[in-house]
């Protein structure tokens, strides 16, 4: 994280109490396991909508510049399959503070960089793959053609 997002963290009063406000509402509900008592737990998708249910919390987050949409798709990119994606709530106010600033050319070739990398991983397991079935066929045919010889 940098130095920037930091003092945002420590020095703008309306993330504090936000933050304030999620950590003790999850602490009182008892969402939030001993071991997570002092980071301030984790946080989901569902829990955040119910606390997106209260005025004053969409309050805060408007008064940081981001709307429930806005998370919801901070969430979703998070998603991996179909299992809910939880996020530690200091990472997850972190987000906030960089879903608020405006995009860098960096941040987006960063983006591009990962998701190239992730396709020709991809790609190259295809090609595993295929050549994994490519040899199952040619053994399946040499047998075939074995089986074939014998019954002549």
């Amino acid at each position: 994280m940098d130095l920037c997002t930091e003092d945002v963290l420590k020095n703008d009063v309306n993330v504090a109490r936000l933050r304030k406000i999620l950590v003790t509402r999850r602490k009182s509900t008892g969402s939030v396991s001993s071991l997570d008592s002092d980071a301030g737990g984790t946080l989901t998708w569902a829990q955040l909508k119910v606390h997106l249910g209260d005025p004053m919390v969409r309050a805060y987050f408007k008064k940081i510049g981001l709307e429930p949409w806005q998370l919801r798709s901070f969430f979703h990119l998070l998603q991996v399959g179909d299992e809910e994606p939880e996020v530690e709530m200091d990472q997850f106010i972190r987000g906030c503070m960089r879903l608020r600033c405006s995009v860098k050319n960096i941040d987006l070739m960063a983006a591009l960089h990962e998701r190239k990398k992730h396709e020709m991983r991809h790609c190259k397991d295809l090609k595993c793959s295929i050549e994994e079935v490519r040899v199952l066929v040619s053994e399946f045919r040499q047998k075939h053609e074995l089986g074939n010889a014998l019954l002549v």
